[in-house]
This record gives C-alpha cells, structure tokens and sequence, in this order.
C-alpha cells in the first residue's frame, strides 16, 4: 500500500491520503511510477512535512511551510 501523510513540526500525522495498492515488486530496485492526486488539509499555518510511505516505510519527505494569506484588498462588495 501506498500513502501520503502530512506530519507536523512534533511528527504527529494531522492528515493522510487514502491508500492505494502498490502492485508486486519483482526485485527490490525495481523502479515504480506513482501518480496520486491529493489535497492535503493543513489544520494550522505552521511547518510540515509531505511524507510518502510504502508498505509502512517511508520513502520520501518534503519540507513544507503552510501559511495564512490575507487579502491585501477587501473583497468586491457589489454582488
């Protein structure tokens, strides 16, 4: 199975992908292509990391700082 986890700055997972199945490996360097669509939801801005897991091992880890952008014009009010 294949995942990806979003873990706070204490490695807690705050939110995960749903899992795909990963299909057999024929030798452990086989190269696998995964493509997964995500939309991770980030709880608080802060930093975190994009971790991909496999098979409960982790693969990948990519730093990310989530942020709270704030309009620096008020919204249009004539609707």
């Amino acid at each position: 199975m294949v995942w990806v986890q979003l873990q706070n700055e204490a490695g807690e997972v705050v939110w995960q992908s749903a899992s795909v199945e990963s299909p057999p490996m024929e030798t452990p360097l086989q190269t696998l292509e995964v493509k997964l669509r995500i939309i991770p939801v980030f709880p608080a801005p802060g930093d975190y990391d994009l971790v991909l897991v496999a098979d409960g091992e982790e693969l990948e880890r990519e730093e990310f700082k989530a942020r709270l952008l704030v309009p620096t014009e008020p919204p249009d009010e004539r609707h």
